[in-house]
């Protein structure tokens, strides 16, 4: 930079006598000249007039005028060298030794221009050290990522991810292109000022002209600055390294959708470009080698979970939680997330299973080899297309008659003083043909340039998030069906359809034989207490005996029976699925079975000991002859096989056949799991724990045939019969009103089974 060193009072003695020289010569031109000046349109005259110029140098006196008077000493700069050091700051971006700015980028205060007053002046240069001081800790940033990379982890400070190392490398190739930029402008104005024959003004030789020619590098450096605070935690707050990339590339979307200016939004897209491949690589790699950098990566493996665990398919690889950690700093998580997310995971449980089972789990991926720079190109691709369809009114334009006039943009430029401007290059680009990265003919890719997304003309009429799930989509489905594909071959393997129905029909105990066995082994009062139930090893040797007649082939399961007086079954069965088989039946599916069972197993034992009662035990007394305690018998046992029949077969049968037929094993297995715990909770959840049917009908029942077998033999008094029949009736009849109730559409068959109540009642 090129600063006037000489002594100040030998500067300030040498403008005295210039000024005294010109006086006179100022003061009899603005008399003579000052009324020749028309009122014309600013755009109509260079940037800088004959009367800008005369006001220029009144400025210069009486600035000096007043220092000179105060004894200051001040130091009296030319405005074009603080040009040149504004310029300068903008490619070293360092205040120590710096002639205009101090180490916290303040103007100095013995520093002054003659062209403008002290409080203009340091406005304009406490704006500029804002920027800077921005842009030093741009600067600071992308050093510190690239210095760490080249170092070794000590175990305290873990390495940047990678998404912060393509973030960081971003931000260095916006801090070059606008090291360039700047360094086109210093360039043409030392070539001018070398050039006096040269009769155009300057390019950029007052602050209000730097202001303009830099006006689109500041907004680029705040937009950028502002994302990067929002998006890169402080050195003081403490967050988990992968929480921080996922931040980071959060906030870069959303920022990109909340951006309104083309020129930012390209900034944006660039550095979310970067941080995406960065992403996607870290998932490309977990799905190619199963291993993983669990300090960054959004996914957590549990080696211990074995393939025959039940919690092996929701423990074995889990993704983090982060929407809610996000949503408390009001940060929007990345929203390809939540589509990408449930597919890699089930791709990568699928992978573990094949390598739990040693098989070769890389042919997920087939013989696709998939690149995520291609990913990203494709992504680029489908936006810069987007971007470059034009509104049909400019379509319409273009096809206007050859004899239009066309304006001469340039000459136009030249004229008003902006030939070599940002804003005049910019509009040159737009007004171009030339300027698309990809040709329509050739159809074909390259990679864009920074400058390429600086140049963006509008923003895009389609979101890139349906542009980017569209792409991913695309190359991300095929592994999907081909981890599909294992599942169900892996089931078709070991029979999961078989083994399933066979694991309902023990639990549910649908077969009377099996089911009497059971109650016979719970009511046994000689049953042994020296087995402990606890221990897989030790097992009820009777309920073995009869499982292995019942069933002696399809269990891919253990299943014991456990005696507990508490219980209304006075036993409980203790269920241990294996694989593949826990791979849909989850712990909460088997409470949801046994519940089911205990339920039926309740109707099934009441039906039972009304059933046993015979006529030749039966008692008359107090007026309840024996033909009214047959007739309720009758009612009873009707209305009890009624409820059985349709939770056994009419619901229960036909619902597990349909959800075998819809799942069909083609859908993932996350799919597959869903459609039967949805199936259990709308049997388990909508019916029998509904409360008219558990806390009416199920438990009167139990009460009513419970009471009639223990008054069969010994006779029932006429109070108590009148009710058990009122009691009876009014069940009847609930049943019946669900037709008018909201429960309609769940029990219409039984309460059409029902009928009405029987007149005897």
């Amino acid at each position: 930079m090129d600063v006037i060193n000489s002594d100040p009072e030998i500067l300030k003695r040498e403008v005295q006598l210039h000024w005294t020289q010109e006086r006179s010569k100022a003061k009899s031109f603005l008399k003579r000249e000052i009324r020749k000046f028309d009122v014309v349109a600013l755009s109509s005259q260079p940037v800088i007039s004959n009367l800008l110029v005369l006001q220029s140098r009144f400025g210069e006196f009486w600035e000096w005028k007043k220092c000179s008077k105060q004894k200051s000493d001040n130091f009296v700069a030319f405005e074009e060298d603080v040009v040149r050091e504004m310029l300068w700051q903008f490619i070293v971006c360092n205040p120590i030794s710096s002639p205009v700015f101090t180490e916290d980028w303040h103007l100095k205060s013995n520093l002054m221009v003659a062209t403008l007053s002290k409080s203009s002046f340091a406005v304009f240069v406490d704006k500029y050290g804002a920027v800077f001081q921005k842009l030093q800790q741009l600067r600071q940033f992308a050093n510190s990522v690239e210095k760490s990379c080249f170092k070794e982890s000590d175990g305290k400070m873990p390495l940047p991810s990678k998404i912060y190392r393509n973030y960081a490398s971003g931000i260095s190739d916006v801090l070059r292109y606008i090291t360039k930029s700047v360094g086109k402008i210093e360039r043409e104005l030392m070539r001018t000022s070398r050039d006096i024959s040269e009769k155009s003004e300057p390019a950029c030789t007052t602050l209000l002209q730097l202001d303009e020619k830099m006006r689109s590098i500041v907004e680029i450096i705040e937009a950028l600055y502002d994302v990067h605070s929002k998006s890169v935690p402080d050195s003081k707050e403490s967050i988990q390294p992968w929480l921080a990339s996922i931040q980071l590339i959060s906030c870069l979307e959303t920022h990109l959708l909340l951006q309104t200016s083309p020129r930012l939004y390209g900034v944006l897209l660039f550095l979310f470009s970067k941080s995406l491949y960065a992403l996607l690589d870290d998932v490309l790699t977990a799905l190619k080698t199963l291993q993983w950098d669990e300090t960054y990566s959004l996914f957590i493996r549990d080696a211990v979970v074995r393939l025959n665990d039940s919690n092996f398919w929701t423990d074995c690889i889990k993704s983090r939680e982060f929407q809610q950690q996000l949503k408390s700093k009001q940060i929007t998580p990345l929203m390809c997330l939540d589509k990408l997310l449930p597919k890699i995971l089930n791709i990568l449980k699928t992978c573990e299973v094949l390598n739990q089972l040693e098989e070769d789990y890389t042919k997920i991926l087939g013989k696709s080899n998939i690149v995520i720079s291609d990913v990203i190109d494709e992504f680029l691709e489908e936006s810069f297309l987007d971007f470059e369809k034009l509104p049909f009114d400019q379509k319409q334009s273009s096809s206007n008659s050859k004899n239009e006039v066309k304006i001469d943009y340039v000459k136009h430029f030249n004229y008003i003083g902006l030939g070599s401007s940002v804003v005049a290059d910019c509009f040159r680009f737009l007004t171009s043909d030339d300027h698309r990265p990809v040709t329509a003919a050739t159809g074909s890719m390259r990679r864009y340039k920074f400058e390429d997304y600086v140049k963006l003309s509008n923003i895009p009429i389609v979101a890139h998030t349906v542009i980017l799930d569209k792409v991913l989509s695309k190359w991300f489905n095929p592994f999907c069906i081909t981890a599909k594909a294992n599942i169900q071959k892996i089931f078709q393997d070991y029979k999961v359809i078989e083994s399933m129905s066979v694991f309902q029909e023990i639990i549910l105990a649908v077969r009377e034989d099996f089911a009497k066995a059971i109650i016979e082994i719970a009511s046994d009062r000689n049953r042994s207490s020296e087995y402990k139930y606890e221990d897989n090893l030790n097992r009820n040797p009777r309920f073995q005996k009869l499982l292995n007649e019942c069933y002696p082939d399809g269990r891919v399961f253990s299943v014991d029976l456990k005696l507990d007086p508490s219980s209304d079954m006075n036993c409980t069965f203790i269920v241990t699925p294996y694989f593949p088989l826990n791979l849909i039946v989850t712990p909460k599916s088997v409470a949801g079975y046994l519940f089911i069972g205990r339920q039926l197993h309740r109707i099934r034992k009441s039906l039972w000991d009304v059933s046993s009662l015979h006529i030749k035990d039966c008692k008359a007394v107090d007026g309840v002859d024996v033909t009214r305690m047959l007739m309720f018998r009758f009612c009873l046992i009707n209305f009890c096989s009624s409820v059985r029949s349709f939770f056994t077969l009419k619901l229960f049968c036909k619902d597990f056949s349909e959800f075998a037929k819809s799942a069909s094993y083609e859908d993932d297995l996350d799919a597959i799991r869903k459609i039967h715990q949805d199936y259990l909770e709308s049997i388990e959840t909508r019916m029998l724990r509904n409360p008219v049917i558990e806390n009416i009908v199920i438990r009167k029942i139990v009460l009513m045939c419970e009471l009639l077998r223990k008054r069969w033999s010994s006779g029932i008094p006429q109070q108590t019969m009148c009710m058990l029949e009122d009691t009876l009736k009014k069940c009847w009849q609930v049943v019946n009103d669900f037709k008018s109730t909201k429960y309609s559409f769940d029990f219409n068959e039984l309460s059409c089974h029902f009928g009405p109540p029987p007149t005897c009642l």
